[in-house]
């Protein structure tokens, strides 16, 4: 549990896909269960809230100061951006579940994931903010990213630069918004099993701390505008995997 809490805490935020290593992981040794993915869920669920208090917390004022607040319009983009996660949980659960059996198909996915980060490193940065607009696409992405092999916060972070976002509205946005994400993936996960989770928690508080020491690493690579350097490796094991594995 040490070290599969190491890699959800790394891999969950580092836009590497925690979806696609973990289903690797589980391939290679026919270890893992639902029971622990969702204690490393929560792990890391509790290392961004914590990450962005100060913004959850802005959130809650706007929110009792009424719609015309920007904190307030930012809570109602988090919400319009889930719906499509919602949805595409809800009707692609079990073709995900079969889909993780698939080595092939998830180094693919992964090779086609570190494409995708690494085109914005040749994106000419704008400074616009998130919008009404830019929140459902960047919420479809973040539904697409429910395909192991692609990464959740890459594919959001890298939509939002792409539309023109300001790098660090994109990392702010992404993160508040895989809040509900992680969250309803834990319920339904945890709705469908009754084994016992107790042995999970050392896995829950490694995946906590690793979460938040990525969360550091991202942010500052996103303000020094290296945030590309993950597609190379994404390229790099998907290419490998599919030729060796």
């Amino acid at each position: 549990m040490i070290f599969e809490g190491l890699l959800q805490g790394l891999t969950e935020f580092l836009p590497i896909s925690s979806s696609g290593h973990l289903a690797l992981i589980q391939l290679i040794s026919q270890q893992g269960s639902i029971e622990s993915t969702v204690l490393l869920h929560l792990g890391t669920l509790l290392a961004v809230i914590i990450f962005f208090r100060n913004d959850i917390i802005r959130i809650l004022r706007g929110l009792m100061r009424g719609l015309a607040d920007s904190e307030t319009k930012l809570f109602l983009f988090i919400i319009i951006g889930t719906i499509p996660a919602v949805v595409g949980g809800l009707v692609l659960r079990r073709t995900v579940d079969l889909i993780f059996h698939s080595s092939i198909t998830t180094f693919a996915l992964l090779a086609i994931n570190g494409t995708f980060l690494l085109g914005t490193k040749f994106v000419q940065r704008r400074d616009r903010e998130v919008n009404l607009t830019s929140a459902l696409i960047i919420g479809i992405y973040q539904a697409i990213a429910i395909l192991p092999g692609i990464s959740r916060s890459g594919a959001t972070i890298a939509i939002g630069i792409y539309l023109g976002i300001n790098p660090i509205s994109a990392f702010r946005f992404s993160f508040l918004l895989s809040i509900p994400a992680i969250l309803g993936a834990g319920v339904l996960e945890m709705s469908g099993t009754s084994a016992s989770i107790a042995t999970g928690w050392i896995g829950f508080l490694i995946s906590f701390l690793s979460g938040l020491v990525a969360l550091f690493i991202l942010r500052h690579l996103v303000v020094q505008r290296l945030f590309y350097i993950f597609g190379v490796y994404c390229i790099i094991i998907g290419c490998v995997g599919l030729i060796f594995f």
